[in-house]
């Protein structure tokens, strides 16, 4: 029969339609139609394939990290024997398998970027035979889509990558060396001094979320902590060159330095002298030293007198304040014009407040001096 005495008369041999069709993969149902016209054939699509690495003895051998790859699981299966990993996830649906063996011992990382589009799991079994392996770790989805594990060179390590929810998509997966933890640290008070018990905080993190195990501190003056938060007191002024060192669960460090700059500002007001008498109308000097035996500062004084219920501001100056010996002092002078009303009291007492312009006072319990009340009278 020639072809085109096919088309011609509207007709197909069945023969030839069913090696035309099968060679393109489709399934072929015959009609009852004894006329056999092409209406009477049936064509359906065979069924989708599972992806090539559905079953274990099939996982994708990893050759080289970092590794990617699109795994799809729309329809990947299940094996009889197929373990769920127990400490994740307590269903699994659809599984697809890789496998690793590191050539050198370290800490590795599974992971699928894109894993809140897709309720499933990463779990990592060691072993050669399906139902017979050991889990070594396994995370679901819901808090991360990122698996670290500690591997051992020469032992092949098998990922299994799945659905929990029956759920099939086409997702990212990668495989790579685990990064270091991030560290990162923080202290208070910022402008520490010899005086102060600095409280250090660790900030740091894991990109790869084992968490963090373990800090070592080195406080840059010979001193160390083992500890999360510990605290510590330098006994000079300096630069300090302060380390921290985090250890997560599967072994992984990081580092931090930072330099801790101890300055100790401290002055303070060490005599006071007012008049011991006053009359109404006049204009008396007022004498405040300050000690300041550490740093060059510059310092505002503030004078305040007695009223009924406390103490009002009457005057203040600033005065850069030079470093000398610890007996020797740098005099601060004011003045106040006596009034009517402190006659009428009968005596005024004085307050000098020191303070530090631009800087924290290490010390300031002794910023203050009261003097003997002076005397007022007409």
């Amino acid at each position: 029969m020639k072809p085109q005495s096919v088309v011609k008369h509207g007709r197909v041999p069945v023969l030839l339609a069913v090696v035309l069709v099968m060679s393109l993969g489709f399934t072929v149902v015959l009609a009852s139609d004894p006329a056999l016209t092409p209406s009477a054939l049936v064509f359906q699509s065979p069924p989708p394939m599972p992806p090539a690495n559905d079953n274990f003895a099939s996982a994708i051998a990893i050759r080289a990290v970092p590794y990617t790859d699109g795994a799809s699981i729309t329809y990947a299966t299940t094996q009889p024997g197929e373990q769920a990993p127990a400490n994740c996830t307590g269903s699994i649906y659809k599984t697809v398998w890789y496998a690793y063996t590191p050539a050198n011992s370290g800490s590795f990382m599974a992971s699928v970027p894109d894993y809140f589009y897709f309720s499933g799991f990463l779990a990592v079994w060691s072993g050669t035979e399906l139902g017979r392996l050991t889990e070594v770790g396994c995370r679901s989805f819901w808090g991360t889509g990122r698996l670290a594990f500690r591997a051992e060179a020469g032992t092949t390590y098998y990922i299994q990558l799945g659905s929990s929810s029956g759920d099939g998509d086409q997702v990212n997966f990668r495989f790579e060396v685990t990064p270091p933890p991030q560290a990162q640290f923080g202290f208070w008070p910022s402008d520490p001094s010899t005086f102060d018990n600095i409280q250090f905080y660790d900030y740091s993190w894991d990109p790869a979320e084992m968490g963090i195990q373990s800090q070592a501190w080195d406080f840059g003056d010979g001193t160390t902590a083992q500890w999360c938060c510990p605290t510590h007191r330098f006994s000079k002024d300096g630069d300090y060159k302060v380390k921290l060192t985090v250890t997560t669960t599967d072994g992984r460090t990081g580092s931090i330095v930072q330099t801790v700059k101890v300055m100790t500002h401290d002055v303070a007001s060490y005599r006071f002298y007012a008049p011991q008498a006053a009359q109404a109308g006049q204009t008396r000097q007022i004498v405040v030293n300050i000690k300041n035996a550490r740093l060059p500062e510059t310092v505002r004084v503030e004078l305040l007198k007695s009223i009924p219920g406390g103490f009002q501001s009457i005057a203040s100056t600033e005065q850069n304040i030079p470093v000398r010996s610890e007996n020797r002092t740098t005099a601060v002078n004011l003045s106040y014009t006596f009034t009517d009303a402190d006659a009428t009291v009968g005596k005024v007492t004085f307050k000098a407040v020191v303070y530090i312009v631009n800087a924290r006072d290490a010390l300031p319990a002794d910023n203050e001096a009261i003097a003997s009340p002076t005397k007022v009278g007409r």
